[in-house]
């Protein structure tokens, strides 16, 4: 009995090899997939875009190149026209691939804002989809930077201030501006991206501002919510009101940017 053992333990070793040796013998795995063997069963290992038993099952996406990147554009016309590289899409397993989008040509004339440009590929065969989406913004041209002249300050809206800028000039306590500049006159800077008046006085001088003018002296340094308000309340009566109107809960004090000079 005891020589008997071995040979009986090596035969049925021998043919659970056999079996297992059968299970990938027919090459079920399909597409690529890798097959591993077991005990009376098969594993696939799937290659990508493949899965299912035999990796039968087609879960692969379309694939895109070239979606193009979101833009910011400048322009002194209300409008710009743009064109755009149309996105190409594929599909890895050489199915078909349909393409639509938002647009009907990849040029538009855009006004002023934000407009995403969408593409969306649906491979038909398994109604899987790929999208490629980008941003267009455009804008006015830029203000260049306001400078403050000494012993003052600037004030302007702080919201909406890429499609314009509509400022006060003021003094610190003790100064005033020169006669030669009329306190009451806004500087703005629209589409063309050019400040108008093209100067202001470089510093305020040392006097009584008097009462024409429209923000009250105050000091930059040290806090100037008073003259904040003063100029919430100078924009919403002059004829640029519609930057409050039409952004009435942005519209504050809390919100107007101070520009301090040297």
């Amino acid at each position: 009995m005891d020589m008997d053992a071995p040979v009986l333990w090596e035969d049925m070793e021998n043919a659970v090899t056999a079996v297992i040796a059968e299970s990938c013998k027919s090459g079920p795995c399909q597409n690529g997939g890798t097959c591993v063997d077991g005990l009376d069963r098969y594993d696939c290992v799937c290659g990508s875009g493949w899965t299912g038993k035999n990796c039968d099952v087609d879960v692969q996406a379309p694939v895109v190149d070239q979606c193009p990147p979101s833009v910011r554009l400048t322009t002194s016309s209300r409008e710009m026209t743009y064109t755009w590289t149309i996105p190409v899409f594929s599909d890895p397993h050489g199915n078909l691939v349909k393409t639509f989008s938002d647009y009907d040509s990849n040029t538009f004339t855009f006004p002023w804002g934000d407009f995403t440009v969408l593409y969306t590929a649906v491979k038909p065969s398994n109604g899987l989809e790929t999208n490629c989406s980008f941003t267009v913004s455009v804008r006015p041209k830029p203000c260049p930077p306001t400078v403050a002249p000494s012993n003052g300050y600037v004030l302007c809206n702080g919201w909406r201030a890429d499609y314009g800028q509509y400022c006060l000039v003021g003094c610190n306590a003790k100064y005033s501006l020169p006669r030669s500049f009329d306190a009451r006159q806004w500087l703005v800077c629209g589409a063309s991206g050019h400040w108008a008046p093209d100067s202001i006085p470089l510093r305020c001088k040392v006097g009584d501002a008097g009462d024409h003018a429209v923000v009250k002296p105050g000091d930059c340094l040290s806090g100037t919510h008073k003259q904040k308000e003063d100029y919430i309340h100078a924009l919403k009566r002059s004829s640029f009101n519609s930057v409050c109107t039409d952004n009435h809960t942005i519209c504050s004090p809390d919100n107007v940017n101070v520009v301090c000079g040297a």
